[in-house]
């Protein structure tokens, strides 16, 4: 599985999501979205560490799965990613 960081270009949100078939779930998203995704990266994770992401930014949550893309999420995005 993969654990997906994106970020919505007009929106400045953050997605953080998990898929079997990543490119799938991108292109499906790029077909249903109004705002231009930037894929920030991917990482090998199961559902427990997708959700340990989540609680780790809940603060910071907008609605559903996405995230304020403020200098705190920065960081914890950049961790994960390893940048």
């Amino acid at each position: 599985m993969v654990i997906y960081f994106l970020l919505g270009r007009l929106t400045q949100r953050l997605k953080v999501g998990i898929s079997g078939d990543f490119t799938k779930r991108l292109d499906g998203m790029r077909r249903q979205n109004f705002d231009d995704i930037e894929v920030l990266g991917t990482i090998i994770g199961d559902l427990d560490l997708e959700q340990s992401i989540h609680a780790e930014l809940e603060g910071f949550r907008t609605h559903y799965e996405f995230y304020d893309y403020c200098p705190e999420v920065k960081a914890v995005v950049a961790r994960y990613l390893k940048v």
